[in-house]
């Protein structure tokens, strides 16, 4: 059973995402500067979202990054799965860090 209600976010919200040196949030600028822009598959508020977009070699697992998800403020998120879709799509399980 899966702690937070997760829903399909407005169709024309796109993530944008912030990648850490060395998968480090500390290591993180202090403005934001999105790396690369991502689909929103599903968004639970109080816990992560699962994201849609092209393989990097900064998606890793347990790497952290920065999100901004539509309208919202950047967050900090951890990566914590990672599935091959098509080619080189993938789908990111990102769990929020604050």
């Amino acid at each position: 059973m899966r702690k937070h209600v997760r829903f399909k976010p407005d169709p024309l919200d796109v993530a944008y995402l912030q990648f850490a040196p060395n998968g480090d949030a500390k290591l993180l600028p202090a403005n934001f500067k999105a790396d690369c822009v991502a689909y929103i598959e599903e968004l639970a508020p109080l816990g992560g979202c699962g994201l849609v977009l092209t393989d990097r070699p900064e998606l890793a697992v347990n790497n952290e990054i920065r999100v901004e998800l539509g309208p919202l403020a950047p967050l900090l998120a951890k990566i914590v799965y990672k599935r091959q879709l098509v080619g080189t799509l993938v789908r990111l399980g990102c769990q929020f860090l604050e």
